[in-house]
């Protein structure tokens, strides 16, 4: 074929111009180069196809936590500053946002801040050894208390967290 007619003339100049010996380690460095090129372009592609798929997960979760702060009566802001406080306590995002939720349940039925229906959450959580699926048990047990009693679901939280710290 042509191709290889005109290879092995380039090759037989490159030969005959700069030794044989020369033209064999060009050839080689540049396959190596080569070689490291195509490495570089697959864990590029790996890294890239992270990237996009945690972004996905991050754009899914945001888009989740507007959803459920028109349903629970709060804000896409006071869901995902709740959710970082738990994700930053090592829970997973999934997690962090079913916990988010649970507190602006809290928040908005206990008539409190979204800080410290998250720090009452966390606190229940900790002191009961309590799992995240448990979390919506917590907003109706301090409801039932503040109804039953005369203090109010903040009050009820306020002194679970000094127990909570007490105990730990």
């Amino acid at each position: 074929s042509i191709i290889s007619y005109m290879k092995a003339l380039t090759t037989n100049i490159l030969n005959d111009t700069y030794g044989k010996d020369d033209v064999e380690e060009l050839l080689s460095s540049v396959h190596q180069v080569k070689t490291i090129f195509a490495k570089m372009n697959k864990k590029t592609n790996k890294y890239k196809n992270k990237y996009f798929e945690i972004k996905r997960k991050y754009e899914d979760f945001k888009n989740n936590m507007f959803d459920v702060a028109d349903v629970v009566g709060s804000t896409a802001t006071d869901m995902v500053k709740s959710a970082k406080e738990f994700a930053q306590l090592g829970y997973s995002l999934e997690e962090a946002g079913i916990l988010a939720e649970n507190a602006s349940k809290l928040a908005t039925a206990g008539e409190m801040s979204i800080d410290e229906a998250t720090k009452n959450i966390t606190a229940s959580l900790t002191a009961f050894n309590m799992e995240v699926s448990e979390a919506g048990k917590i907003s109706d047990i301090y409801n039932k208390m503040g109804n039953v009693m005369s203090v109010t679901s903040s009050d009820v939280g306020q002194a679970l967290q000094r127990s909570a710290n007490a105990l730990a």
